[in-house]
């Protein structure tokens, strides 16, 4: 599929989950570390259209192209961030530990 052909597709029809992707490697991983800290926290993840953290919700929304190599790096190159374009996993996936926090307040932890 050409990137022309790709943006033109509705979110819902992309058929994109988080499951059998990279990102459940690292929202298991995330549970090992709460874990590892002794933290009874198990936020939920799901994808949607950009990160966020909705109040009162302990979870984390992740942007849906990341469970899609071709749109991680289309995204990465328009927004001019080199290590997404490049499908770097360490820079897509950098912002899940600024919107933990406010996640982890809405699970009953301080």
């Amino acid at each position: 599929m050409t990137q022309r052909e790709l943006l033109s597709v509705r979110l819902c029809d992309l058929n994109v989950s988080i499951e059998g992707t990279w990102l459940e490697e690292r929202i298991e991983r995330v549970g090992d570390e709460l874990a590892q800290r002794d933290l009874r926290f198990n936020p939920h993840f799901w994808l949607a259209d950009e990160w966020f953290s909705p109040t009162g919700v302990p979870g984390v929304a992740l942007p849906f192209y990341l469970a899609h190599p071709k749109l991680t790096r289309l995204v990465g190159a328009s927004t001019g961030r080199k290590g997404v374009a490049a499908g770097c996993r360490d820079s897509a996936w950098e912002p899940v530990y600024p919107f933990s926090g406010p996640a982890a307040r809405y699970d009953g932890l301080p």
